[in-house]
């Protein structure tokens, strides 16, 4: 995108987006760390006793981030200098972090640290537009709150082994009693 577009526009299309996807975030009881680039780093804290709710509604947001990204989109694309194609991938993972400053004498940074960012970060890499992949663990906590499909196993960079994504298609609909 940014090597079609002139930087304004980038800055504009980004800029919106993020003001978006923050208040998806933010609705949904999580927190911005950081803006890297064209991504966002997130995180929503789940109370170890009861992480079910909290992680249904990050996903929640991820598939409401998902459906307003087409839809801006698609009004973005008259206003561009030339015809630019993106898309949207979202990787999430659940699993212990620590949050702290990190840096140096001169300098430090509030983020996260830990395997599951690192695996989060993966699956974003790995995501096709439209797609958000999760790993086991967060498979596991929504398992039966949200559609998903168990996609083959990977290499997922400096990780060991192979490790299972799992594509959320949306939420599972609950039978009503009459």
């Amino acid at each position: 995108m940014s090597e079609k577009l002139r930087p304004q526009e980038t800055v504009r299309y980004l800029n919106r987006m993020f003001t978006e996807f923050e208040e998806m975030i933010a609705f949904s009881g999580g927190e911005i760390n950081k803006f890297m680039g064209d991504a966002i780093m997130a995180f929503f804290p789940f109370p170890v006793e009861s992480p079910e709710s909290f992680a249904k509604k990050a996903l929640m947001a991820a598939l409401r981030m998902q459906d307003a990204f087409h839809k801006i989109q698609t009004t973005f694309q008259d206003t561009y200098s030339e015809s630019v194609h993106t898309g949207l991938g979202v990787g999430m993972a659940s699993g212990d972090v620590v949050i702290g400053n990190v840096g140096s004498a001169r300098r430090m940074e509030f983020t996260l640290i830990g395997d599951t960012v690192n695996m989060a970060s993966r699956l974003c890499s790995i995501a096709e537009d439209g797609q958000i992949l999760i790993n086991q663990d967060l498979a596991l906590i929504v398992g039966d709150q949200f559609r998903m499909e168990a996609l083959e196993p990977v290499r997922i960079k400096g990780k060991s082994g192979t490790h299972r994504p799992y594509s959320v298609t949306g939420e599972r609909l609950q039978q009503g009693l009459a």
